[in-house]
């Protein structure tokens, strides 16, 4: 079953789970309890903020005070919506958990701090139903009704934050396996080089009757240790890595034979073979931990655009060590739809090459850079102030717009680059820096074309 999938069949369990929990809640109880939420919802939320901010390292999540001002609004939404007045939607109610748990994985807030800031509601909730208008023998009734739902909405958002976390991991390890693809490219050379070596000694000194069979064990060379030590922080996810090490254990075997063996023809025709598959085992690994499918554009040979989250979740997490300015800049290639109707596709392909390369080649080995779309461009600029990346922005647009590009027959002039630079704020959201970077971009657009998105 796919994540997709499984997801899906745990949206329908915890939908039927809070059906049941409603159908076994009387009508009065469930009325009494949504007035009293929505009455106090104001109050709840500050409770929960004012409870979670005090946790240790929670500042960093929740300090920000724009972030602050909304989620104590969303807080009370969440809230009026898990506890309705009258007969609630519980597809919605179910639904929103799960965006609420898919917005604390991109953030990375801790499930602990949601744990607890849960524990801190459920007993408020108790503490205001004390004075409810209901009968001493439906209070229990009413404690079951708030504890059963915070815990589905709990599982709800758990589910949602674990499915979210799982992808930003896996993206995390792609953009970590990209950015040492150049090292592993050097390992694969300098390992397959010394398991050669190794090969060749071992065949020439099978000549020798009297050579120490020890001394030559694949097992304890350079290459076998590697492998043993190395590999298995690199290559242990993958199958075929136990298969290379009972290889090793093969080939270590057929040489303390050899001294045995009159004839050694059949023997070294194994030891041969066994070499081989080895080393072909080897370079399959080395493949799978280099080969991160399409992570670069095709066109542009950029980072995809499916690694940038990760990439800036990455450099807000380093703010919580050592806080230092960085930009965000989103920068596109001036009428490119235009240019593509006029151009064709393959022409234009090849102008967004071009822009690609030159904001690429300006870029610093600490920055990133990113295909953000057919004719778009992001690049995380670190230790950079807005006026510093507003200064960057001013020059490729410079060089680009003195460019000189014959395509196909059509030379092209005057062109330019549409750029938003935005400075990280605080926001613990990646997607906030790349949705006010788009914001500007759409003013850039309508400033030039009135009219147009």
């Amino acid at each position: 079953m796919d994540s997709r999938a499984h997801f899906d069949l745990e949206f329908a369990d915890l939908r039927e789970e809070l059906s049941r929990l409603h159908s076994v809640t009387s009508a009065q109880v469930r009325r009494v309890v949504g007035r009293v939420t929505h009455a106090h919802a104001l109050g709840l939320s500050r409770d929960f903020y004012e409870a979670v901010q005090s946790r240790p390292r929670a500042h960093f999540y929740l300090d920000n005070a724009v972030v602050a001002e909304r989620l104590q609004a969303a807080l009370q939404n969440w809230l009026e919506t898990l506890f309705p007045k009258e007969r609630g939607d519980l597809d919605e109610i179910v639904r929103l958990q799960l965006l609420v748990g898919s917005a604390h994985a991109r953030i990375r807030v801790p499930i602990g701090l949601i744990m607890y800031g849960t524990r801190v509601l459920r007993q408020r909730l108790y503490e205001l139903l004390k004075q409810a208008p209901l009968p001493s023998s439906q209070i229990a009734q009413a404690h079951a009704y708030v504890s059963g739902s915070l815990d589905i909405a709990l599982s709800a958002m758990t589910a949602a934050h674990m499915s979210n976390l799982e992808r930003n991991t896996r993206a995390d390890e792609a953009l970590r396996l990209y950015s040492i693809g150049k090292d592993l490219q050097a390992e694969r050379e300098r390992q397959r080089a010394a398991l050669a070596e190794w090969g060749q000694n071992a065949f020439f000194h099978a000549q020798f009757d009297d050579a120490p069979p020890g001394g030559r064990s694949l097992g304890r060379s350079e290459f076998g240790l590697w492998l043993l030590h190395q590999g298995d922080v690199i290559f242990s996810q993958f199958r075929e890595y136990p298969v290379a090490l009972e290889a090793v254990g093969k080939i270590d075997e057929i040489i303390l034979a050899l001294a045995a063996q009159e004839d050694r023809r059949e023997a070294l025709q194994g030891l041969k073979t066994s070499i081989d598959l080895l080393a072909r085992l080897v370079a399959l690994l080395f493949d799978h931990a280099t080969g991160v499918e399409g992570a670069r554009d095709p066109v542009t040979q950029l980072l995809h655009r499916r690694y940038l989250r990760a990439a800036l979740s990455r450099e807000i997490g380093l703010q919580e060590k050592v806080p230092h300015p960085f930009c965000a800049i989103l920068a596109e290639i001036a009428g490119a739809a235009e240019l593509r109707a006029r151009l064709g596709e393959e022409a234009a392909d090849v102008l967004a090459q071009h822009a690609a390369t030159m904001i690429f080649n300006a870029s610093r080995s600490s920055d990133s850079v990113f295909q953000f779309g057919r004719d778009r461009f992001f690049v995380i600029r670190v230790e950079t102030t807005q006026a510093e990346a507003q200064d960057f922005v001013d020059q490729i647009s410079a060089v680009f717009a003195a460019s000189r590009l014959d395509i196909g027959g059509h030379v092209l002039r005057d062109l330019s680059l549409d750029a938003a630079v935005v400075e990280y704020d605080g926001h613990p959201d990646p997607r906030n820096l790349i949705e006010r970077a788009e914001m500007i971009i759409r003013k850039i657009r309508q400033a030039r074309t009135p009219g147009r998105p």
